[in-house]
């Protein structure tokens, strides 16, 4: 059995387009768990009432809105299947998704989760070399995500439940953690892109909105001119020995996303300190350059 997990708030359309393409996959012994972060939109849970005649869907609603991190935890620990994956209610899943990354994930005793090619909500398809994170050694594996963390859309993968499960999103609470319990993950094995299945990524979600994210993990803080300095800190403490070797890579995230946080939050001032990002940036790229030159080969699976 496969569960999907669905956090939802306030975006009734967005999930009644997304329960067609869940309930109408080609695989069907599915559970498929709702997760309603108390949407105060009352056609959320008319949505639900439409698809009642599905015993698949199970629907909870929480008394308040305790964040997203509380809601992806929560349909992750209701599931009961020997896969998972979470389906964000602004995306679109191909009709045979689920079966065709069942059978890409069973191809392989390596392979921890599987994905699909991604495509914009208007068809364009968004090009990314996603074989780079399916290599032997772990470190690789999560070098090469972390360099390239726009694959992030694996975070929709097909997991195994085995793995996943034992990973609290709870502790990637904070700005880009996303990113970092991908990284984690691929400690335990490969995740890789299955091409006969796509996603359709929408652009509704609080990750699309860099400004949004950066005041909700950090407010008033000056940390936000800074927003990779804690969670840098907080994979440290994570995965010591992965950031270590990743440290090259989380400098770099620093100097990039401070210029982007600059500009964001202040545009047109701190001239001094975006002049000295940019050369910070090509000093870092060259290093890493020269570092995975050394050390990284091209995958062959």
């Amino acid at each position: 059995m496969v569960s999907v997990g669905i956090p939802t708030f306030n975006r009734p359309q967005g999930l009644r387009n997304l329960l067609r393409c869940i309930t109408g996959q080609t695989y069907s012994h599915l559970q498929i768990i709702i997760g309603d972060n108390c949407s105060d939109n009352d056609e959320v849970a008319k949505v639900v009432q439409d698809f009642k005649g599905d015993a698949r869907i199970v629907y909870y609603k929480h008394e308040r809105n305790l964040g997203a991190t509380y809601n992806f935890q929560f349909v992750l620990d209701k599931s009961e299947g020997e896969y998972f994956m979470w389906a964000a209610d602004d995306d679109r899943f191909s009709l045979n998704y689920i079966e065709a990354n069942i059978n890409r994930l069973n191809s392989g005793d390596h392979l921890i989760g599987s994905f699909g090619v991604l495509y914009s909500t208007i068809g364009d398809l968004i090009p990314q070399e996603y074989h780079l994170i399916n290599y032997q050694k772990r470190y690789h594996r999560i070098r090469s995500y972390l360099l390239n963390p726009s694959y992030n859309m694996c975070f929709y993968s097909l997991f195994r439940s085995a793995v996943i499960k034992n990973v609290s999103t709870k502790r990637f609470d904070f700005y880009g953690g996303d990113w970092f319990l991908i990284a984690y993950l691929l400690r335990f094995g490969g995740i890789v892109c299955e091409p006969s299945s796509e996603i359709y990524r929408g652009d509704k979600g609080l990750s699309s909105d860099h400004v949004r994210l950066l005041n909700h993990y950090y407010k008033h803080s000056k940390l936000r001119y800074l927003p990779f300095l804690r969670p840098s800190g907080r994979y440290l403490r994570i995965d010591f020995f992965s950031a270590l070797y990743c440290m090259d890579i989380l400098l770099l995230y620093n100097f990039i996303h401070m210029n982007r946080a600059l500009e964001l939050l202040a545009p047109g001032r701190y001239s001094f300190f975006k002049r000295m990002n940019a050369v910070m940036i090509k000093v870092m790229q060259r290093i890493i350059y020269l570092v995975n030159k050394s050390t990284l080969r091209p995958q062959a699976s």
